[in-house]
């Protein structure tokens, strides 16, 4: 497609451009890393970097023309735009064809809950006979292959490209988590949403957003671009996202208000058994524990019943999902129970451990958990608090510390801490084997914060680490004997 052409046909109205040679393009680029011959180059400053900075690297590892926010020296193509990000999303959409106007796009947003949502939406669109790919934290499902998830929600030209793939592979409908980042960039600004679904918001993110009420003005734009909503009755903020999608088809859920309501009728740590009322009337046997994971159900069937999906595509969707990776996982062990979740704010963490109270017959709460460094400091304390509401014993050890000093991260967590005296090691493998060791019969031990994640970053370094893997190792290195426990500070 030629230059002029996509800029054509993307809807963009550059306030400068300039037309040399007109040449043809082969592929949109946002890191000059990553240009190749052919390549249209878009320049937009990010939080770290300018790309403007490297035009002329992207120009000499093959790009055609330069789509730019501000004036440039050069003399190839280029164009002007207000903002780079929002070009590179009408840009991406125009070159790869519109696909999501070809799928069926759910987009699921939310401070909690996205991911497991994600899992049971696809598993009732496949029930209902329509392959589809999921985009989100933990992979990137395309149909005919999967890859491990580097971003939430991708740059929109990524996001397009990886829509197209799933098409071209047979897939008839994409489920999608979409992140604040993703949608105060632009990274979605272009994708023909179907459905819109919020699970839920609190406090994350205020490194980026810096208020609680930009964090949630980008969560709603979310619901004035999709055609139809799913919103959580139940949480404080629904009116407003309500207002968001006025004018729209919605769907409200919830355990105490909503269109569509969950009655819990039988709740263990192998999973949960619910009814569902209004739209829908069933009852439905979810392999995954805990009260959240019932709202994540309803978040789902909310969605597919605004796709009108046959009812028992719903059922047999939501009861096929056994687990999802690092969400409430369940680790048995000789005589308790492990719980490793991806909570890291202080609503993820009260929503978990408020659910593992909730299953606890004659037993304590071992909280293994941290913060991560380099961001919000402020939701610190305000997890230390969230964790002493339900937990009999706290361990404080270093999430992702990043650049910061873990011990420092540790001690602004403990200041939360009123009552419950805490434990803490920064080394996060020392903490989880300390928990393992102390645990009694029918004891639930929670390891917090990193989830499905394989890594850890100390400093500059990305060093492999997995709880999961560690609570396996252990399990099977120690004698878990319940009497031979370590000390920590």
């Amino acid at each position: 497609m030629k230059f002029s052409e996509l800029i054509r046909i993307s809807g963009l109205a550059p306030s400068q451009i300039e037309i040399i040679s007109d040449p043809e393009i082969t592929g949109i680029f946002y890191d000059s890393r990553k240009v190749q011959k052919g390549g249209l180059f878009v320049a937009f400053k990010g939080q770290n970097f300018d790309g403007h900075d490297f035009i002329k690297h992207a120009i000499s590892n093959g790009a055609v023309a330069i789509v730019a926010e501000r004036e440039v020296e050069i003399s190839i193509d280029h164009a002007l735009v207000e903002s780079g990000r929002y070009a590179l999303s009408a840009l991406s959409n125009a070159f790869f064809g519109e696909p999501s106007k070809r799928l069926k796009v759910i987009g699921i947003t939310g401070t909690n809950g996205k991911t497991t949502t994600t899992f049971l939406v696809k598993s009732i669109l496949e029930a209902a006979g329509l392959r589809s790919g999921l985009i989100g934290t933990i992979e990137y499902d395309l149909v005919s292959e999967k890859r491990k998830a580097t971003r939430t929600t991708p740059e929109a030209s990524d996001l397009n490209m990886m829509l197209k793939a799933i098409l071209e592979s047979g897939g008839k409908a994409s489920v999608m988590e979409v992140s604040s980042h993703a949608l105060d960039e632009y990274r979605v600004e272009h994708i023909d949403f179907d459905v819109g679904v919020f699970t839920n918001l609190s406090r994350d993110h205020l490194d980026y957003h810096i208020t609680i009420e930009r964090y949630r003005e980008a969560k709603a734009r979310l619901f004035r671009l999709a055609k139809t909503a799913a919103i959580n009755a139940d949480t404080p903020h629904s009116e407003y996202f309500i207002e968001a999608a006025k004018g729209k088809k919605i769907m409200t859920y919830g355990l105490r208000d909503g269109d569509l309501r969950a009655e819990i009728e039988k709740s263990d740590i192998t999973g949960t058994t619910f009814s569902l009322h209004g739209p829908v009337e069933m009852e439905v046997s979810l392999r995954l524990p805990g009260i959240f994971n019932v709202y994540n159900a309803m978040a789902a069937t909310a969605a597919a019943l605004l796709l009108e999906l046959p009812h028992d595509a719903i059922r047999k969707g939501l009861e096929n999902v056994s687990s999802v990776p690092g969400r409430f996982e369940v680790i048995e062990g000789p005589y308790f129970h492990v719980v490793i979740d991806y909570a890291h704010t202080p609503d993820a963490l009260e929503k978990l451990l408020s659910s593992v109270r909730s299953l606890i017959k004659n037993g304590c709460v071992i909280t293994v958990f941290g913060a991560g460094g380099d961001r919000d400091h402020g939701k610190r304390p305000l997890m230390a608090q969230a964790v002493e509401k339900f937990s009999d014993v706290a361990i404080i050890t270093s999430d992702n510390p990043r650049h910061e000093d873990p011990l420092k991260i540790i001690k602004d967590v403990e200041k939360g801490f009123r009552k419950l005296s805490p434990k803490y090691d920064p080394d996060r493998k020392a903490a989880i084997e300390f928990a393992l060791t102390i645990a009694k019969p029918g004891d639930i031990i929670v390891i917090a914060g990193k989830g499905h994640e394989d890594y850890q970053v100390i400093g500059d370094e990305v060093i492999p680490f997995s709880d999961r893997e560690v609570v396996l190792e252990i399990l099977k290195n120690m004698e878990l004997d319940g009497n031979k426990g370590k000390t920590l500070k």
